[in-house]
């Protein structure tokens, strides 16, 4: 098994490192907000699972409107407590599941088109994990190849967390979204592995992905067959990656007032649209 190496910090277009694996340096302080992104699911499955969204919502004082939109800023750790809140009204267990499951690559926004637009599913990858911590610190992405083995799998850097379990589930459904979406049809796993302990209702877990699931993992990851690497998305197009990767690199070198005043200017739209947040959860 190959030690993983780390992918050097650099704007330019992440280039596929040989041999892989790949991984993310991994940011010391996580971040106090993220995107809505692949949560924008989450008040429908709350519904569906026969809870009043609304009166759910307003414990956390936001409204079903903040998921309107996956570029909508919410408290990092909005989606985790609202999924162990959840839980105890009734949900079922397997609830970040059910959210992962209705996430795409475009959620992800520019991050995500980025992906879509790459010429190789490892291009697409490497740009996940290059750049995932611009838009979410509280995990980091990691890919790597262990010999005919690919593996893509993350760390949640606050583990303790609330709902890390019911994130670890969405985030590896959101994962396997994105691999087939790049990979095309007949994609398959070899394994889902999860971090945490199998919940009561765990049935659906095969059904989505595949036989081979195992729980209380070292690390939340998916395994497949690293030929998948080599394939050309069918959305690959190199030009609209030129442009997504020169805003990338905008984003990504901007001093950190710049940075700032971005966040703080998408936290206020966000605000103005949906209610608000206290202080404290937007500092």
């Amino acid at each position: 098994m190959r030690s993983e190496a780390a992918i050097p910090d650099s704007p330019v277009d992440p280039a596929p490192l040989k041999p892989l694996p790949l991984a993310v340096g991994r940011p010391e302080i996580p971040d106090a907000v993220r995107r809505v992104g692949g949560a924008q699911a989450l008040p429908q499955v709350l519904a569906e699972n026969g809870l009043d969204v609304a009166a759910l919502l307003a414990e956390f004082g936001v409204t079903a409107d903040v998921f309107a939109d996956p570029e909508h800023l919410i408290p990092a750790d909005l989606v985790g407590r609202l999924a162990v809140r959840a839980i105890e009204l009734g949900a079922a267990d397997d609830l970040g599941l059910r959210v992962g499951l209705r996430a795409e690559l475009r959620s992800m926004g520019l991050l995500g088109y980025l992906a879509l637009s790459a010429e190789t599913v490892e291009q697409a990858l490497v740009s996940l994990v290059h750049y995932y911590r611009l838009q979410n610190q509280l995990v980091a992405p990691a890919l790597s190849q262990r010999g005919t083995e690919a593996v893509f799998g993350y760390d949640i850097l606050v583990p303790l967390s609330p709902g890390a379990d019911q994130l670890s589930f969405g985030s590896l459904a959101s994962m396997l979204n994105f691999l087939r979406e790049l990979c095309g049809g007949g994609f398959r796993l070899r394994e889902a592995r999860f971090a945490f302990a199998a919940p009561a209702s765990a049935a659906r877990f095969a059904t989505v992905f595949g036989p081979r699931v195992r729980f209380e993992a070292t690390r939340s990851e998916l395994v497949f067959d690293a030929g998948y690497l080599a394939r050309r998305p069918a959305t690959a197009d190199p030009t609209l990656r030129a442009l997504l990767l020169n805003q990338v690199r905008q984003f990504k070198d901007g001093n950190d007032a710049e940075q700032i005043a971005g966040r703080v200017g998408r936290v206020l739209r966000t605000l103005m649209a949906v209610g608000r947040f206290s202080e404290q959860e937007v500092a």
